[in-house]
């Protein structure tokens, strides 16, 4: 087994594409000799959790010119690739297994690698973390960049990038780039350190390679400047701005005038600035005295929080919830928490979420493990974080478990603060995840710490769930911050000010305020900036909104226009965003950029990718209301313009704006950005957000005019619609009927295309678990009268393969297992011929499904032999695809085996079944799985019949509680056999006549003899 990132021996399974393509596993080099092999290893490398397609890998390593037996010469290649790693197929999930696999997974292959496994992660995992820490501890930063940069070992994929197509050279850039990234954020850390001559001299080695590089140039300028060499500074300025005229015939973008700029200004902003105590991911606010004024008011609740953080260090961990009102200090009492944590060495991670984009999954929780970059990113967290695929069968719950369990072992191996501000605005799973991490931190040196804002946060949403959650939750602790009093309000303003104002005077301030930190500061700022500040003081603005907006009105134009914009782009934004959607371009942005920063409404943020923050959300919100809304329509759909030319776009932000731009956007590009953002909502199991996006675009798609673009935008919300609600709702669900009836109809009138055979699939099995079965005769006479009228064969061959699957699976439902069989074996053959694939969302392969009742059918016409070598072999590929897939294989098998009347071998089956549905959080499948083992434990007997008939019985509720009814005959004759076994005659008989009511109800035969024999009913 390979040691990973976190183990005391150190990592020693290794992919590296940093550089020439190699494998490291336990610790030895792996022979991958031929450049194809390690082109493919490169290709599956570098999609990491995900499938890639057969022919994606056939137009990669062939081009235009794929010969005829490309499909069959790629298995050919992964089977040794295969070997060279140390994967062999027949070696099943669990101990002893291999490290790095190559699963077979519809409609290619998918390699399975350890967390930490591959360079490429490892590298963008500690820049993420770098970047958090560069101004709180650079030295931190600087190492973990240094690690980082430790695993280049070339230019990524040099050996095999001659090798591969338009896909793998992109990614090869791609790669280089994260690479000259990283260097750049070592660059920054190096100034952060007060290193700048350091940087000068490798400033000068990048340029060598990337002389049209902006950013470097940039370092390279500051560098000079805070070596005290302005003048070649300037002139390094001058010498960029004629190279980019004389090769590109542009001037310097933005970021490099402005710098420019300050240089000339001599601007104090400049110098190196001193470490800073971290205040969030996006920023901290000021919101009560600072500049060695300390906190005024909040004594009590600190001591509150550092004597959690003090018992969380000594072993004891817990949750402390902080509440308040919108500007009432929240983040600045959590700023000295933090201090306090890194003085002490407790690991900090941070998250806040955002207030601009509806719920974003998980948003919170990415930017927490950005921080730890030391937790395994194991296959739950990377579903978590939208890095890689769900099982189909993977529940929320199981998701949530595994990660909290991940953030336990992590606190136990050093102190963790997790901090986790504005949760009013996160997502529900979110925050569902959140209570149970505060359900384990107790036992921990882990302190949780939220805050919320209580104006926005009502009894009955999602955070009032919370709290009613945390408050049955040990270890839960919560401080409500109200205003200050007089006494304190007075000692703020006279912080602020430089002098005291009159008992009076601060007494009809606090009256106003009501003690809000923030109003009193801003008010404090309007009193010292005016000319008459006892006028100041008789007209103080009534609200907190009125000072800002009095601020913004002294601003000129540009200023104004800019803040607009970065109101609707969010708390924080890039520079070059903010330049694009605004409008605004050359001297006037830097001149409306530095009346904003200087007005403190807004500060710039240096880094890689300069960003401007809003200090305070109360200010972003405060600007973003003041719009109109026909103002707020055209940004919004400004911004989803600008993001959607832009290829490493968050797919979530995009569709935020153009949703959020009405009717001034291009609908076919709204619909297909809430296509793929529901898409990965679906993929990190967050159902509600992805039901939610996609009921939106369903009045966009209606006002698009007719066409076949339409058809398929449609179809690819219908089908992802229908997904969802069936699995939120149940089968029974006539949303999810309605839905999936639409994309039915939709596929067969396009016919061709790759949503259309998944749409197809997932109505057939919707039929097919609701025990619809003249639904599913009519579904395959439907598929037969389309694929009549189709020109392209390897269509037709697929819609023939899924007619004969639907009608050999429903004919084995209705116990005509003799007819059952040559219509699935026809399935089979087609499937073969077609090469169809499935993607992972689809609910796995058909080849697989066919074999399923295929090795049913074979058994009831007495073909035993063939049976199980049908049985053996499915199984033996839905190992390839993951746990979840191997459990309803075993599942499956584990009922042929009840069919044939082996308790022994269905035992086992149930056994590894429950194993293998618990590790990929499947409860269906436990429950098919537990069924088979208590049945093959009540037939055998003995100690093993133990507590039998209490599993199946607790299965049976449990499977009835699904909604599904496929299945219903075999689950009630296992019961009822169960039943008997255990001299439960009654019992037996009742189950059994729940069986015969089903087959009745069904029209369906499948083992009526079994159950009318326990029921006592035999007929001739």
């Amino acid at each position: 087994m390979c040691r990973m990132r976190g183990q005391a021996s150190g990592p020693d399974c290794l992919v590296r594409v940093l550089g020439p393509v190699s494998a490291v596993v336990d610790g030895e080099p792996c022979t991958v000799s031929s450049p194809v092999q390690r082109a493919l290893l490169a290709l599956l490398a570098t999609s990491p959790g995900r499938v890639v397609p057969v022919d994606r890998l056939i137009s990669e390593l062939w081009a235009e010119t794929p010969p005829d037996s490309a499909a069959s010469t790629v298995r050919v290649y992964v089977s040794r690739l295969r070997r060279a790693l140390g994967d062999a197929v027949d070696v099943e999930d669990g101990p002893g297994a291999p490290a790095l696999r190559i699963r077979r997974r519809a409609p290619g292959y998918l390699l399975e690698l350890p967390d930490g496994a591959l360079d490429a992660v490892q590298l963008g995992r500690l820049l993420d973390a770098a970047r958090g820490r560069t101004a709180t501890d650079p030295a931190a930063a600087l190492q973990m960049l240094d690690e980082g940069l430790a695993l280049v070992t070339g230019e990524p994929l040099a050996d095999v990038v001659h090798v591969l197509g338009p896909v793998g050279q992109a990614e090869a850039r791609r790669l280089s780039e994260l690479v000259l990234t990283a260097q750049e954020a070592r660059l920054q850390a190096l100034l952060a350190l007060g290193r700048p001559a350091d940087v000068v001299a490798e400033v000068q080695r990048l340029l060598a390679a990337h002389p049209l590089r902006e950013s470097l140039h940039g370092l390279g300028m500051l560098a000079l400047y805070r070596s005290g060499r302005q003048a070649e500074a300037l002139a390094a300025y001058e010498a960029v701005r004629r190279l980019l005229l004389e090769d590109l015939g542009v001037d310097p973008g933005t970021a490099l005038r402005r710098l420019h700029a300050q240089m000339l200004d001599q601007d104090p902003a400049l110098e190196a600035p001193a470490p800073e105590a971290p205040v969030g991911p996006a920023g901290g606010s000021s919101t009560a005295a600072v500049d060695g004024t300390g906190m005024i008011g909040r004594a009590e609740a600190l001591a509150d929080l550092l004597g959690a953080l003090h018992a969380a260090r000594a072993g004891s961990g817990g949750t402390w919830v902080v509440s308040g009102e919108a500007g009432i200090g929240k983040t600045r009492l959590l700023q000295e928490l933090v201090r306090a944590a890194v003085a002490g060495g407790t690991t900090v991670a941070l998250g806040r979420a955002r207030e601009t984009v509806d719920a974003t999954p998980y948003w919170l929780w990415g930017q927490v493990f950005r921080d730890l970059p030391d937790v395994p990113r194991d296959t739950a967290l990377g579903v978590l974080l939208g890095e890689a695929d769900s099982s189909a069968a993977l529940t929320r719950a199981a998701l949530h478990d595994s990660v909290a369990r991940s953030l336990v072992r992590r606190a136990q191996e050093g102190p963790v603060l997790l901090l986790l501000e504005d949760v009013h605005w996160a997502d529900e799973p979110s925050l569902a995840l959140l209570a149970l991490v505060a359900e384990h931190a107790p036992a921990v040196p882990l302190l949780v710490v939220c805050s919320f804002r209580v104006e926005d946060a009502p009894p009955g949403g999602h955070v009032g769930a919370l709290l009613a959650r945390l408050a049955r939750t040990p270890g839960v602790g919560r401080t409500t911050l109200v205003g200050l009093g007089d006494a304190e309000t007075r000692d703020l303003l006279t912080a602020r000010l430089g002098r005291p104002p009159s008992a009076e005077v601060a007494s009809a301030v606090r009256d106003l305020t009501a003690g809000n930190p923030f109003f009193l500061q801003e008010i404090a700022r309007l009193v010292r900036e005016s000319d008459d500040p006892e006028r100041a003081w008789r007209r103080v603005p009534r609200t907190v909104s009125d000072v800002l907006l009095h601020r913004v009105a002294r601003l000129p134009r540009n200023a104004r226009r800019l803040l607009d914009v970065a109101s609707v782009l969010g708390r924080e934004c890039d520079l070059g965003l903010l330049e694009d959607v605004s409008g605004i371009g050359g001297e006037e942005v830097d001149e409306g950029l530095a009346a904003a920063v200087q007005s403190g409404l807004v500060a710039e943020v240096d880094g890689v990718r300069p960003l401007l923050r809003f200090p305070h959300a109360l200010v972003r919100e405060t600007l973003y209301a003041e719009l109109g809304t026909r103002s707020r329509m055209r940004l919004h759909a400004e911004a989803g313009r600008v993001l959607a030319a832009r290829p490493d776009s968050d797919v979530d932000d995009l569709a935020w704006h153009l949703l959020a731009g009405g009717d001034l956007v291009d609908r076919e590009v709204a619909v297909a950005a809430v296509v793929a953002a529901a898409g990965r909502a679906m993929g990190q199991l967050a159902l509600e957000h992805a039901q939610d996006l996609l009921d939106r675009s369903l009045p966009l798609v209606a006002q698009l005019p007719a066409s076949e673009a339409r058809e398929r935008l449609e179809l690819a919300v219908q089908t992802r619609r229908g997904t969802v609600l069936a699995t939120r709702l149940g089968f029974a669900a006539p949303e999810a009927r309605a839905a999936l009836e639409r994309a039915q109809e939709l596929a067969l009138q396009l016919g061709t295309g790759s949503d259309v055979l998944p749409a197809l699939y997932r109505r057939y099995l919707w039929l097919l678990m609701s025990g619809d079965l003249p639904g599913v005769f009519a579904f395959a006479e439907a598929l037969v009268a389309r694929s009549s009228t189709l020109e392209d064969v390897a269509a037709r061959d697929r819609f023939g393969m899924l007619e004969h699957l639907a009608r050999g699976s429903a004919l084995w439902c209705l116990g005509d297992a003799v007819a059952a069989v040559p219509e699935l074996s026809r399935a089979l053959e087609l499937g073969a011929s077609s090469r169809v694939g499935m993607p992972v969302d689809a609910f796995g392969d058909p080849a697989v499904r066919a074999r399923m009742f295929l090795c049913h059918a074979l058994a009831s016409c007495g073909r035993t032999a063939e049976a199980k070598e049908v049985a053996d072999r499915m199984v033996g590929e839905a190992h390839q695809s993951g746990p979840g897939d191997a459990s309803d294989a075993l599942a499956t098998r584990g009922m042929m085996h009840v069919a044939l009347g082996e308790p022994e071998h269905a035992l086992a089956d149930g056994v590894e079944g429950r194993r293998l549905g618990r590790l990929a959080g499947a409860p269906l499948l436990e429950l098919f799985a537990a069924l088979n083992e208590g049945w093959g434990a009540g037939q055998l007997g003995g100690q093993r019949a133990d507590g039998a008939v209490e599993m199946v019985r607790a299965a049976v509720a449990g499977y009835e509680a699904t909604g599904t009814h496929m299945h219903d005959p075999i689950v009630y004759t296992m019961l009822a056999e169960t039943e008997q076994a255990a001299g439960e005659s009654g019992r037996a008989a009742d189950a059994a006549a729940a069986g015969l009511a089903a087959l009745a109800r069904a029209g369906s035969r499948l083992w009526r003899d079994r159950l009318e024999a326990l029921a006592g009913t035999r007929t001739t």
